[in-house]
Formats: structure tokens, C-alpha cells, sequence
């Protein structure tokens, strides 16, 4: 039987047609055994009752970041519910924007150990590095690292490093940052990718990659 990866993806400030292509090259490239569902925010307790086997996140909180009154997927009763899909076994991959204006008092911080707390207004050269703690690896355990470079936001994050497990760094002029993170949550897994926010980066090969792997060890 094939598994279930649910994607949400896409929000105001990040286009879903930026993304989505990039997911879902690293969905193919897992042929037939893994079948993916793109999925809309406003669905998420209908999906979460069908207990997929991983969900990819890549959108913030707000739903209408520049009206006057903003509106909020992450509502108490969906913080319960999607942490607790977590705890009870669920896989959760948080990419990019999916660790911004969520609150920091919220189970689903709590879940990520880490999140965002700003950028430069301008975009940088950011280098990605993987260190020794790079959870991914073939069968004979060897991993192969990372180091790229896009034009990209350089996220400052703040990372609870005592209870995750950092593999990735990103640098740029700006300074040096985490950049990717893994841990237990309960009996689930998460995974926190920083990368990445222009169309360039999304289609780079090493982009891929670490998406597809990311799947992969989600799925383990």
C-alpha cells in the first residue's frame, strides 16, 4: 500500500506556484510507494482525521497579513489537533514559512522547537551547509552533505538546540543562522528545513534533494 504525504502550500507572501514544483519533484522521486495530496489550510481537520503519513508544510499563520484585522488558521482547537497528530505518530515537515508569525506561546512552536524572527529587507547570496549531526543516509549509512548557495532570505531564527537536533546552518552577510532541525515529538517525528524563498531556490537541485530526503526519513 502506498503512503499519504499531505502538502499545504502557499500563503500571501509566498506563492504556491513557486513551491508546489518543487515538492513535488521530490515526490516523484520516490515512484509509485508514495502518493502526494494537495491540500488547503481550511481542510486541515478533515485531513488530520485521515492520519496521512507525513505532512509537508510550506505557509505562515496569517491568512491576510495586510488587512486591518488578521485572520489565523493556527486556532486553539487546530493547535491541539495537529500537534496531537503529531504526538500520536504523525511525520511533520515544517519548510520556510511554516515557522513564521505562528505564536510563540503555541503547541505548534513548542512542536517545532524553533522559529522565525525576521529577515533583511533585502535578499542575499545564503550559503547552506549540513554538519556531522545530517540525519539522512543510504543503506550502507554513508550521507552525502550539503553546501549550496541561492540568492535568498537569510531567516533569523531563534532554535531551542537542546531539544533538537541542528544538522544545517545558512550564512550569508548578514551573519549565520540555523537552518535545519530534527527531533522526536512524542511518538512522531519533525523536521524544520529554513530553505527556501525565491524561485531560485526552490528549483535548485540540492533544494530538491533535501525536501525528497527529508520525505524519505519522515517515512522511515
Amino acid at each position: 500500500m502506498h503512503k499519504r504525504v499531505c502538502a499545504f502550500v502557499g500563503d500571501f507572501y509566498h506563492k504556491y506556484e513557486i513551491a508546489i514544483p518543487a515538492v513535488e519533484k521530490a515526490i516523484e522521486l520516490l515512484g509509485n510507494a508514495v502518493v502526494l495530496e494537495d491540500c488547503k489550510a481550511e481542510n486541515i481537520p478533515q485531513i488530520l482525521s485521515t492520519n496521512p503519513d507525513a505532512i509537508i508544510m510550506v505557509r505562515e499563520d496569517r491568512l491576510n497579513p495586510e488587512d486591518a484585522v488578521v485572520n489565523h488558521w493556527l486556532t486553539p482547537e487546530m493547535d491541539e489537533k495537529i500537534t496531537d497528530y503529531v504526538k500520536n505518530g504523525g511525520n511533520f515537515i515544517a519548510m520556510h514559512t511554516a515557522i513564521a508569525s505562528y505564536p510563540e506561546n503555541s503547541k505548534y512552536v513548542d512542536m517545532l522547537k524553533g522559529y522565525f524572527i525576521s529577515h533583511p529587507p533585502e535578499h542575499y547570496k545564503v550559503r547552506y551547509t549540513s554538519n556531522e549531526k545530517l540525519p539522512f543516509g543510504d543503506k550502507t549509512g554513508h550521507t552525502k552533505p550539503y553546501d549550496f548557495e541561492v540568492m535568498d532570505e537569510h531567516y533569523v531564527t531563534f532554535v531551542d538546540e537542546a531539544n533538537t537536533n541542528v544538522f544545517m546552518s545558512h550564512a550569508s552577510a548578514y551573519g549565520k543562522h540555523a537552518a535545519g532541525w530534527c527531533h522526536a515529538y512524542g511518538k512522531g517525528k519533525v523536521m524544520v528545513l529554513v530553505p527556501t524563498h525565491n524561485k531560485e531556490g526552490f528549483e535548485h537541485p540540492e533544494t530538491i534533494r533535501l525536501i525528497h530526503e527529508a520525505i524519505v526519513w519522515a517515512l522511515s
